[in-house]
C-alpha cells in the first residue's frame, strides 16, 4: 500500500522522502526481523516507489559516491536514502513541481563536469606510459629480474658450500 501510494503521489520534496523512508523502515524492519523478506527484496521494493527519472539521478549519485560497489549487489537503504536526499536538496518544497534532474544528461562516458571533487578529495589520474617508453621499461625490468636471480643463485651457492 505504501509503495503504491508513493508511486501515485511521487516524491518531490525532502519532507515526502523522509516520511516515506520512516514508514518504509518501520514496515520492512519488522519483515526483515521475521525473515519474511531479504535485503535484496527490501532494496527492490524501496526503489520501486521512485520515478524512473528520479531513480536514474539517485543511481548516478550512488555510482559516483561508491565507484567500487559491485553493480549486481543492492545498496543499503540508508545509502539510497542519503543519495535521494542529495538529489532533492535545494529543490523547491511543496510546489508540486516535478523535480528537475540534479545531474546533466549523461553521454556514453561520464561527463567530467558531472561532479566536481572537493579539495579534500583530489582526483588522481593514473600515470600514462607512452609506447616508446614501454620498451625501455621492460628492458630495465628484465635486467632487474636477471640481476635478482643472479644474486639469489650466488647466495644459494654460498649457503650450499658452507
Amino acid at each position: 500500500m505504501l509503495i503504491g501510494e508513493r508511486q501515485r503521489l511521487g516524491i518531490r520534496s525532502l519532507n515526502k522522502l523522509s516520511e516515506y523512508h520512516l514508514r518504509f523502515q518501520a514496515v520492512t524492519s519488522y519483515l526483515l526481523e521475521k525473515k519474511l523478506i531479504g535485503e535484496v527484496e527490501q532494496f527492490n521494493t524501496f526503489v520501486r516507489s521512485f520515478s524512473p527519472t528520479f531513480w536514474k539521478d539517485i543511481s548516478r549519485c550512488l555510482q559516483v559516491k561508491y565507484p567500487d560497489h559491485y553493480p549486481d549487489l543492492p545498496y543499503k537503504i540508508s545509502k539510497v536514502y542519503e543519495a535521494a536526499r542529495f538529489v532533492l536538496h535545494g529543490l523547491p518544497t511543496g510546489s508540486g513541481a516535478i523535480p528537475i534532474p540534479a545531474f546533466p544528461p549523461q553521454k556514453s562516458s561520464p561527463s567530467p563536469t558531472s561532479y566536481m571533487p572537493t579539495p579534500s578529495q583530489p582526483v588522481d589520474s593514473p600515470p600514462t606510459i607512452k609506447a616508446e617508453q614501454l620498451g625501455s621499461i621492460l628492458t630495465e625490468f628484465t635486467k632487474s629480474i636477471v640481476e635478482a636471480l643472479k644474486q639469489a643463485n650466488s647466495s644459494d651457492n654460498r649457503t650450499f658450500h658452507s
